[in-house]
């Protein structure tokens, strides 16, 4: 939110950012404390550019101010925000009064339900403490915390669907986001032992409880899973890591991530953020908890994966998914990876473009030269746009590649079952040969016809026409 002069009240969107024209009547007076009362009436919540403030004024002023009008609901604000921000603590014998106001407007943020602190008589309906509490403003896209829709629309997919078939699926869908996630990340396939690896972990999202999971121990134990074990580690690191390229010799760098003196406070607060936000929305819930994880990058490697493992987790936690099944969410981000690093980039574009001040030395090593003074950068993020993401993918997943995959499954079951009235082939030869049909749009290529010499042209031509209309029936229904 931002705010300018004009000669009369307006509010437009530019690159994102909403921007108030006021006329000059509502200029506030020339002194910090009406600044940011006029911020925090108008333009919302901004912890970082708070947070600033509040050092560079010191206590002093804000307490004067409470003193002069104890009951206002700003000021009360301000003295809640800058003992949350700062952690220091104002003159304790200013008693304030008036009615309990929330922290943040719940038509303009998402919020949680609150505790008083009955200190400032504001209700803390913020989503986390001071080590790590992320915003999310009410925008289009956001779900509501009581839209079902999502769950409805899974549920209804396989509620007629025999169990035979969804076994199935969980398999194939299972072993797919798992190539897929490798694919986001711009690798090769990995090696069986490797697909394994991760595949098992996927498996066991959901199991467990959240607090394990995002303890040290359980993230550390999650990630030898997943990682060459001579680079598996015993713990969050301890030197300084980045996200880039090299190009031309160069490091060209992406993404930097907080310092290590600051990763066990954020994985603190993130623990915290994630335990306390069980009454959002499921995938409000996911997107916070798993973009903050890879914000923080508190690995040197298996970061991206587990990032994307969380995801799946929350959302079997949280009963969007049916246990057993799994959402492709990787897949769908695979196919539109622009959005995928455009959401990335809404936090991380920032920092490389102005805020941070580094160098990359010959070896490629990063020095982040200022990483303390944007602490609050790291520990306050806007994921606004990280969650109307998430959203959004998710529901392309359900409403698009869930169902594809769904009717794909169930294509080739009818067609392994027509075939089989042709000739009853062995499972793997059949399997092989549904490949074959399926990959030349239902019709056996020349170059591979010898690899089924047994079959004659009568009995191919049948296999193909029943392959061909299997599909055909089912795209039919749909």
């Amino acid at each position: 939110m931002s705010s300018q002069l004009g000669s009369r009240m307006a509010v437009h969107e530019e690159n994102g950012l909403t921007i108030r024209t006021f006329t000059s009547q509502y200029i506030p007076k020339a002194d910090p404390i009406a600044h940011l009362e006029f911020a925090l009436k108008y333009e919302g919540v901004n912890l970082p550019v708070l947070s600033a403030t509040f050092r560079a004024l010191g206590a002093a002023p804000i307490e004067a101010a409470l003193r002069q009008t104890p009951s206002g609901k700003y000021t009360r604000l301000i003295g809640f925000y800058y003992e949350f921000c700062t952690g220091e603590t104002l003159d304790p014998t200013i008693e304030v009064g008036g009615n309990y106001v929330p922290a943040l407007e719940e038509s303009e943020y998402v919020t949680l339900a609150g505790k008083n602190s009955t200190r400032w008589r504001v209700r803390n309906n913020l989503l986390g403490s001071a080590d790590f509490c992320p915003m999310v403003r009410q925008k289009q896209g956001i779900p509501s915390a009581n839209d079902t829709s999502l769950q409805h629309a899974v549920s209804a997919m396989v509620a007629d669907l025999p169990l035979s078939l969804l076994e199935r699926a969980a398999d194939y869908l299972y072993l797919q986001e798992t190539k897929s996630t490798y694919r986001i990340e711009r690798e090769e396939m990995p090696k069986l032992a490797r697909m394994t690896r991760f595949l098992g972990l996927l498996h066991s999202g959901g199991s467990g409880s959240l607090d394990e999971l995002l303890s040290e121990e359980g993230l550390v134990e999650r990630q030898h899973l997943i990682v060459d074990p001579r680079y598996a580690e015993t713990g969050f690191r301890v030197s300084q890591n980045y996200v880039g390229e090299t190009q031309h010799y160069r490091e060209k760098v992406h993404y930097i991530c907080p310092p290590p003196a600051q990763v066990s406070h954020l994985m603190t607060g993130l623990r915290h953020m994630a335990i306390e936000s069980i009454s959002l929305h499921p995938v409000i819930q996911a997107a916070l908890v798993s973009f903050a994880f890879v914000f923080i990058h508190p690995f040197e490697d298996g970061n991206g994966r587990l990032h994307r493992f969380l995801i799946h987790d929350l959302l079997h936690r949280r009963h969007l998914v049916p246990k057993g099944l799994l959402l492709p969410v990787s897949a769908t981000m695979s196919k539109n990876l622009h959005d995928y690093d455009r959401a990335l980039e809404s936090f991380s574009w920032p920092l490389v473009k102005g805020l941070a001040r580094f160098e990359v030395d010959e070896n490629g090593a990063l020095s982040f030269l200022n990483g303390t003074e944007l602490a609050d950068y790291y520990r306050f993020p806007d994921m606004t746009a990280v969650a109307i993401y998430l959203a959004a993918t998710i529901k392309q997943t359900i409403q698009q590649d869930f169902a594809k995959e769904l009717q794909l499954i169930q294509c080739f079951d009818l067609a392994r079952e027509q075939i089989r009235d042709i000739v009853d082939m062995p499972d793997r030869r059949l399997d092989l040969l549904l490949r074959y049909l399926y990959q030349n749009r239902g019709v056996l290529a020349n170059r591979k016809r010898g690899d089924f010499a047994e079959l004659t042209d009568t009995e191919l031509a049948d296999i193909q026409s029943v392959f061909q209309e299997a599909f055909q029936e089912m795209q039919d229904r749909s």
